[in-house]
């Protein structure tokens, strides 16, 4: 996946998430912009650190990934710079912890959609 800056047009960077061919499904920016969170149609959710580019043509792999099985095609958002949402169609919400010095991303939290609302 490409990064262009909206303000020139100039390629930033390039990510790469994995060497099998795929399509993105979702992809969220962290509330500062230093991360960006992609889910694939590998069933796998991968963190970029954006800070990481040095401007047109550079590349990072994702060091940070993990695979979610019960989550297929997920929906990504951030609700801070290391807490991740995903809500895949098939009812159920997980919420991951991310962390950059350990480049890990954690399962904190996973439920169904039924058991996030209350009718009043």
């Amino acid at each position: 996946m490409k990064l262009f800056s909206t303000k020139t047009g100039n390629l930033i960077g390039q990510f790469r998430r994995g060497t099998l061919q795929a399509e993105i499904q979702s992809i969220s920016f962290s509330p500062s912009s230093e991360l960006i969170a992609i889910s694939s149609s590998k069933g796998t959710i991968h963190v970029f650190p954006i800070k990481r580019l040095h401007g047109s043509g550079s590349e990072i792999r994702s060091e940070i990934k993990t695979t979610c099985s019960n989550l297929i095609s997920p929906i990504l958002c951030f609700s801070s710079d290391n807490v991740l949402f995903a809500a895949s169609s098939y009812g159920i919400v997980s919420t991951f912890s991310i962390n950059e010095s350990t480049k890990s991303i954690n399962l904190i939290d996973s439920e169904s959609f039924a058991d996030c609302i209350s009718l009043q």
